[in-house]
């Protein structure tokens, strides 16, 4: 009996037999797969720009728009997307569902107004950064002094070289950069209310980046009582008479120390474009405080109040000067005549009138409704005056407990309120004829109704050493 002989051809033919036997098992689920498309209605051919950006219409609410294929076959044909459209649903859910619940959690996780630190919490995440222009505000208590050792005491062998330390640092840290190294500080704010080396109150700013500290910038900070505010009274299109004071004498050292600090009380205009103008104009130079109402004559006494809630609320002032955006001030000349007349009582000082009466003609007209009394109480003239700051602290707690009489010529009002405050605690009056009312004069503390020309004329002779007057305008 011959053997057969088993050759190459023979196995080629085998693998081809199990291949063939292969795809006739599946072939049933690709016809499976076709039928149930079938199933799904009539084939819509689309375009993928359209249906992969749209959501799937709902044949119970919608209508959806079929073109008839132009192939000659008889079985409708499914773009290719279309099964596993499915397939990832039954995975992953709606995609259409899933991308309105993402835009509902973006919205609810939309950057917050404000964010704090409660109990005794030591850091606060940003969880939107800082953009540029953005700011920070913080508000807390400094703790409790305590000892500190310093070195440079203790090399002036000034006791044992420890001093009590009042603070409050705060920091702002960037996202760590590697790790086992500390966060980048990109800003270390450090107030030192007592006890530094220097036995004066300072401000420390510095930035530390991989471990290295930057130059540190201290600024000493200045003790209460040697604060003063200078308010400016100034109408909300008097550009040119503010650019004139920036320019001059809020350029004295004391200002620019911040021993004293100037600002303008401006009033909202009738004319939106101006006010527009007045937001830009406060917004780039920092020295302007928008009051929310429009300006009139009748309610320039509203800015003296607020001028005293600044300097009580803002600064804790020690005095308060309250002048107009047409008067030049000599800004030592009026710190050192109020050291002069410092004898530890409430302080009043300007060119103050006397057993004034009211005018009932003209156009300073009162009528007896607004002032029934025959004559006014001392009072300064309004271009320029000094109140010491419990004054000030007393007028603020009137006006918040509705009980200051409001009249509409400020500095008469300014006097009764002094007159006031003098009945239940001794006012000094002081008197100087150099708080110009009119012009000005030789050697004076004030100027009024200076031009921005005359202003620069004042300012020019006085940092030449004379204190004389430009008489054009």
């Amino acid at each position: 009996m011959a053997r057969r002989v088993v050759r190459p051809s023979h196995l080629v033919l085998a693998a081809g037999l199990a291949y063939l036997l292969l795809i006739s098992l599946k072939f049933r689920r690709v016809l499976d797969l076709a039928t149930a498309d079938l199933d799904d209605g009539p084939a819509a051919f689309s375009s993928p720009s359209s249906s992969d950006h749209f959501p799937p219409s709902n044949s119970s609410s919608s209508t959806s728009t079929t073109t008839t294929p132009t192939s000659s076959t008889t079985f409708p044909v499914h773009p290719f997307w279309h099964r596993y459209d499915r397939e990832a649903a039954s995975f992953a859910g709606d995609p259409w569902e899933l991308a309105a619940a993402h835009a509902t959690r973006a919205a609810a996780a939309a950057c917050p107004s404000a964010v704090s630190v409660r109990a005794r919490g030591r850091v606060v995440f940003l969880p939107c950064g800082l953009a540029a222009g953005s700011s920070v505000t913080v508000v807390g208590t400094p703790r409790a002094a305590h000892q500190e050792y310093v070195p440079q005491l203790a090399r002036m062998r000034q006791g044992d070289g420890t001093v009590l330390v009042s603070q409050f640092m705060v920091e702002l840290q960037g996202l760590r950069a590697v790790d086992g190294e500390d966060p980048p500080r990109i800003l270390h704010l450090n107030p030192r209310l007592r006890g530094d080396w220097s036995q004066h109150p300072i401000v420390e700013h510095n930035t530390c980046y991989r471990m290295q500290w930057g130059a540190a910038q201290r600024c000493d900070g200045s003790p209460p009582e040697d604060h003063e505010d200078k308010g400016i009274l100034s109408a909300s299109n008097h550009f040119a008479e503010r650019m004139a004071v920036r320019k001059t004498w809020m350029q004295t050292p004391e200002i620019k120390s911040s021993r004293a600090v100037a600002r303008f009380f401006v009033a909202l205009n009738s004319r939106k474009e101006v006010n527009v103008m007045l937001k830009k104009e406060a917004e780039y130079f920092g020295d302007i405080v928008i009051l929310p109402f429009i300006d009139r004559y009748e309610l320039v006494v509203l800015k003296t109040i607020a001028i005293c809630e600044y300097g009580v609320q803002n600064l804790t002032a020690a005095n308060i000067m309250k002048c107009d955006d047409d008067t030049f001030v000599r800004v030592d000349m009026v710190l050192k005549h109020i050291k002069l007349n410092n004898g530890g009582k409430p302080l009043y000082m300007g060119n103050l009138n006397l057993l004034h009466r009211p005018l009932r003609t003209g156009k300073w007209a009162v009528t007896e409704e607004e002032w029934p009394e025959d004559i006014y109480p001392p009072y300064a003239n309004g271009p320029g005056y000094v109140i010491s700051g419990d004054i000030a602290k007393f007028i603020v707690s009137q006006h918040a407990n509705q009980s200051l009489r409001l009249f509409k010529m400020e500095d008469v009002s300014m006097g009764l309120w002094v007159e006031k405050f003098n009945s239940t605690k001794p006012v000094q009056y002081s008197h100087s004829w150099k708080f110009c009312q009119y012009g000005c004069l030789e050697n004076y503390y004030t100027a009024h109704y200076q031009s921005p020309r005359q202003m620069l004329c004042l300012w020019d002779k006085l940092i030449h050493g004379r204190a004389s007057c430009c008489n054009y305008r």
